[in-house]
């Protein structure tokens, strides 16, 4: 036996008689979620986030029924925490929350700075072709003359 399962065996066979009878025959009575108490409170913080809000919304995230939903709704537009629902029943929210911006492009500098030199040879071996978008073609042909498998 590993010393970290007799430790633990010895630790929990030694704390088992100090915990209380009563507290293993309670009935476990789960918690009541944060948005059936204060259902507005998280419904505008939802509409904010997503910038956008409907009361089948607020009851697939919230776990709302169906009329406190549409209360939640109500009140949040009497307030004008979200504008008025368009065609399809969905309201923006007025202050949305501020998301950062995407980086721009995705590719790493590495690949960048790899692919470079193929790219300006291939334009390099004739410009006219590059500006016809053709640069594909030189590419291609290089590789059947050295026998390189494109990846």
């Amino acid at each position: 036996m590993k010393r970290r399962t007799f430790l633990q065996a010895a630790s929990a066979a030694v704390a088992t008689p100090a915990l209380p009878i009563a507290a293993n025959a309670a009935p476990v009575v789960a918690a009541a979620p944060a948005a059936a108490a204060q259902p507005y409170i998280w419904a505008e913080f939802v509409a904010r986030v997503h910038n956008s809000a409907s009361p089948a919304m607020f009851q697939r995230l919230l776990k709302l029924d169906e009329a406190t939903a549409n209360g939640v709704y109500r009140e949040l537009l009497r307030d004008k925490v979200i504008t008025a629902p368009d065609a399809f029943g969905i309201s923006k929210a007025a202050r949305p929350y501020p998301h950062p911006p995407l980086k721009a492009g995705g590719a790493k500098p590495g690949k960048i700075s790899r692919a470079k030199p193929k790219v300006e040879k291939a334009f390099a071996k004739d410009p006219s072709r590059a500006e016809k978008g053709q640069e594909a073609e030189v590419v291609e042909q290089e590789n059947e003359a050295t026998g390189e498998i494109p990846t």
